[in-house]
C-alpha cells in the first residue's frame, strides 16, 4: 500500500539512503552522493505578511529589508532554509541576521 511521508528535505533524504523509502521529492539539491537526483520542477518563494504591514506596501522586498522585521524560520535541514540562507548569502548577508522568532518544524 502506498504511503506518503512527510518531512524536511534532510531527514527525506536519509529514509531514501536508508532504504526505507523508494522514491521522494525534495526542495534544492541532494547533499548524498549516494543518491541520484534530477531536477522535475521549480518553484517560487513568496514573502508572505499582512496587507497592514511595511512590506506590503514595497513592491519588491530586498534582501535588507527582510533583516528588519521578525521572521519564521524553517527548522535546520529544511530545503526552504537552505534557499533562504543562500538567498541571502549571494546579497553578502549572514543567516542569522535575520530576526527569528518561531522555528516552523514538519510533524
Amino acid at each position: 500500500m502506498p504511503r506518503l511521508f512527510v518531512a524536511n528535505s534532510e531527514a527525506v533524504q536519509i529514509r531514501i539512503a536508508e532504504r526505507s523509502l523508494d522514491l521522494a521529492f525534495i526542495e534544492g539539491d541532494s547533499h548524498l552522493p549516494t543518491l541520484g537526483a534530477d531536477v522535475c520542477c521549480e518553484d517560487e518563494l513568496q514573502v508572505v505578511c499582512a496587507p497592514s504591514h511595511s512590506l506590503a506596501k514595497q513592491t519588491f522586498a530586498t534582501p535588507q529589508s527582510l533583516m528588519e522585521h521578525a521572521y519564521i524560520s524553517r527548522e535546520v535541514g529544511s530545503g526552504t532554509r537552505e534557499v533562504i540562507d543562500h538567498y541571502l548569502q549571494k546579497a553578502g548577508l549572514v543567516s542569522n541576521s535575520l530576526q527569528v522568532v518561531m522555528e516552523a518544524l514538519d510533524g
